[in-house]
């Protein structure tokens, strides 16, 4: 394990640069790991929020920051609530960044960004980086504590969860980007559930399409031996019926946990 500590004015260590993401090195993970948290570790650094590389991401990673809850890397482009919306300034959306140089990026940017640390945990699976955001008019100062779960194999944040602690301005920025969050919270939660409606719909098929197969049993009509009639078979029916229910049951219970969700 090695941890990098950078205040606001980085000292100099000995035979690394003043950049703890450029010198971060660490021998208990893999090296998969160890560009990922570069490339994130850059990305805070920066103040990429809704334009942060998602390359470091797993395509279904869960993502939490206290306002923001979602599932899936390709939310963070779509999120209202970012960064420069949250200290008063417009969004900032990748094609934003892509199209503008460093100097204009940073000149429209209403906060700076430093990251005090980056560190591996026992085990290399695990990661968390120390990071603060500073408001350029001086109104807002927080510190960030990001944890990270990690694919040993491929890199990739599992998981990334984001602790907010204000030192100064934290009422204000608080419900400020709580406010910016409600329309993500509705169209994560609206996404879940027709996830949710889908997933339930296959199964249930797939429940009804496993049991069929079986033949309707016939019998002789005994007033007429030429002639054949056959019994109701209802096992199929009354399985669908049963798969719907349930599948009607728990979409509910979703929708319940959702709603949970928004307040």
């Amino acid at each position: 394990m090695i941890t990098i500590t950078a205040e606001m004015e980085v000292p100099e260590v000995k035979g690394l640069s003043k950049d703890p993401c450029d010198t971060f090195e660490c021998k208990g993970t893999s090296p998969a790991v160890e560009g990922s948290l570069r490339q994130l570790a850059r990305d805070l650094r920066d103040g990429k929020d809704s334009n942060r590389s998602i390359f470091p991401y797993a395509k279904d990673v869960r993502f939490s920051d206290g306002a923001r809850r979602f599932t899936g890397s390709e939310k963070f482009k779509n999120c209202n609530c970012e960064l420069n919306s949250i200290f008063g300034g417009e969004k900032i959306s990748s094609s934003d960044s892509s199209k503008t140089n460093n100097n204009e990026y940073n000149k429209n940017r209403k906060f700076t960004n430093a990251v005090d640390s980056i560190e591996v945990l026992p085990g290399g699976s695990v990661a968390k980086i120390l990071w603060r955001i500073e408001s350029k008019d001086g109104k807002a100062n927080v510190k960030v504590e990001t944890t990270l779960e990690m694919n040993l194999i491929t890199g990739k944040v599992l998981s990334q969860d984001d602790q907010w602690t204000f030192a100064k301005g934290g009422e204000i920025i608080e419900s400020k980007r709580k406010a910016l969050a409600v329309p993500d919270k509705v169209g994560n939660a609206m996404d879940e559930i027709m996830r949710t409606v889908d997933d339930a719909t296959r199964a249930a098929r797939e429940l009804v399409n496993s049991k069929k197969g079986g033949e309707d049993d016939f019998a002789v009509d005994p007033n007429d031996p030429m002639k054949f009639f056959s019994y109701e078979n209802n096992q199929n029916r009354n399985l669908s019926e049963f798969a719907l229910l349930l599948a009607l049951l728990f979409l509910i219970s979703k929708l319940y946990e959702q709603v949970a969700l928004l307040k």
